[in-house]
């Protein structure tokens, strides 16, 4: 049987390769569930972030320095860094990847929110089984919770892990890389983005292989999450995860 030639071969999307599509919800991965998810919540996190800008829980979050510099580069400031970033992130995916110009249905909203709580659950096992959590240590406002959760998830798995993805598409390489390499790459440079190790801002941690492994862990769990489900869904598990830590239940 001949070939097909390239005017009749149908488009993969750039950011979800084969083996990642066939163990997904297209719809999940559509970049405008994330964006129509994620978008408010992003401004929301930002704003209150801004309103409690005195309150000694408003400390700096992980990616304050490099979204900082981001800004000042284009002449942004807070609140409106991360909302530029995500839009970025969407437009590169959503036109890079070919995506249909259509919202999802209102049923994948639903679904967005119930596999949230099934990564998160994950994540809380992670949690617990390593003993490595301490609430009192999670800062004490919501724009902060939704602002660390909005940036780690769009700096590690949005750009970080979504690269990857690109660049498997772009070299045509086997598509398994996604989740045997590119998936544990992301996640390890996560953990180590938390350390003294390649962070040298005043909330950083000293390393240490306990907390090292068990955030490991975590960042498979929400790269994975990102992979079969988009990046709506691993922000969701990793914001609902800080909250239940900031009821003050203890692991």
């Amino acid at each position: 049987m001949a070939e097909p030639d390239e005017t009749t071969r149908t488009h993969r999307p750039l950011a979800a390769p084969p083996v990642v599509m066939r163990m997904s919800n297209a719809a999940l991965q559509h970049p405008l569930t994330s964006l129509a998810v994620l978008a408010p919540l992003c401004l929301i996190g930002e704003v209150l972030r801004v309103i409690v800008g005195s309150s000694p829980a408003s400390g700096q979050l992980l990616a304050d320095p490099l979204l900082s510099h981001l800004g000042r580069l284009v002449g942004l400031h807070l609140p409106f860094v991360s909302f530029a970033v995500l839009l970025a992130w969407w437009v590169i995916v959503q036109v890079g990847g070919r995506y249909p110009w259509q919202l999802p249905p209102v049923k994948t909203f639903a679904q967005v929110l119930g596999w949230a709580v099934v990564w998160m659950t994950c994540r809380i096992a992670i949690a617990f089984a390593s003993a490595q959590v301490v609430p009192d240590s999670i800062a004490g406002t919501a724009g902060l919770l939704i602002s660390g959760a909005m940036q780690e998830e769009l700096l590690f798995r949005g750009i970080v892990l979504g690269l990857g993805l690109c660049l498997i598409r772009l070299y045509d390489w086997p598509s398994s890389l996604a989740i045997w390499f590119m998936l544990p790459l992301s996640a390890t440079f996560f953990s180590l983005a938390h350390t003294t190790v390649v962070n040298h801002h005043a909330g950083a941690e000293i390393f240490a292989w306990p907390t090292f492994i068990e955030r490991a862990l975590a960042g498979c769990i929400y790269g994975y999450a990102f992979l079969r489900h988009g990046l709506a869904v691993a922000v969701l598990a990793h914001l609902g995860y800080l909250l239940i830590l900031e009821t003050g239940i203890r692991f």
